[in-house]
């Protein structure tokens, strides 16, 4: 049985008017483009995290850190400073993806008692989030993946698909932070980007 990845993003928008007060979700075209002019809120006790270990026999920390270097080396090719890591948004990310394990969705929306994608927003800040389910082997049954192959394949696809690769590639964000689940034979991953 052959397997295929599944990729979905939320875009991003210009910086939203001040005088808004509120967090702007806005659907157009490929997904959800969120800016904010209001101030950050607190953060609400995290679930703990499970250390479930990809078959790959590799950390999610490490999937999660080889993504982050392979998304910097397609900025630097497009002449675009590398992004940072932000604490708070890889909290966020690990968050969700921790989410859509637990409560059985693949999507960009939140579920109940999870943080909003807006939280912690900056006033007049832009973010934007990609996502996807990456499966730990390419046939079921066959071997599994390699770190790099599950981390190449994920990447890939996003860079291959339009909305995505514009989050991967916007020069106005300087920040972000990624978290991965595990879910039998998928990895369920989040990134989200931020700027100002």
């Amino acid at each position: 049985m052959a397997i295929t990845l599944v990729c979905a993003f939320a875009g991003i928008e210009p910086i939203s008017s001040a005088k808004d007060g509120m967090l702007t979700f806005i659907e157009q075209g490929w997904g959800t483009i969120t800016t904010s002019s209001q101030s950050p809120t607190p953060a609400p006790v995290k679930p703990t995290p499970t250390e479930e270990k990809p078959s790959t026999q590799c950390t999610l920390e490490e999937v999660a850190s080889q993504i982050y270097t392979l998304i910097n080396e397609e900025r630097v090719k497009q002449g675009l400073n590398p992004l940072s890591i932000d604490p708070a948004l890889t909290s966020l990310a690990e968050e969700h993806s921790e989410s859509m394990v637990s409560n059985h969705f693949f999507g960009h929306e939140r579920a109940s008692g999870e943080r909003d994608f807006g939280w912690g927003m900056r006033p007049g800040s832009t973010r934007g989030e990609n996502i996807a389910k990456t499966p730990q082997r390419r046939l079921i049954p066959g071997p599994y993946l390699s770190l790099e192959e599950v981390t190449e394949w994920t990447v890939q696809c996003w860079m291959e698909s339009p909305g995505h690769r514009t989050n991967i590639l916007f020069p106005s964000f300087t920040r972000t932070g990624i978290g991965v689940s595990l879910s039998g034979e998928y990895l369920y991953i989040t990134q989200i980007f931020a700027g100002p």
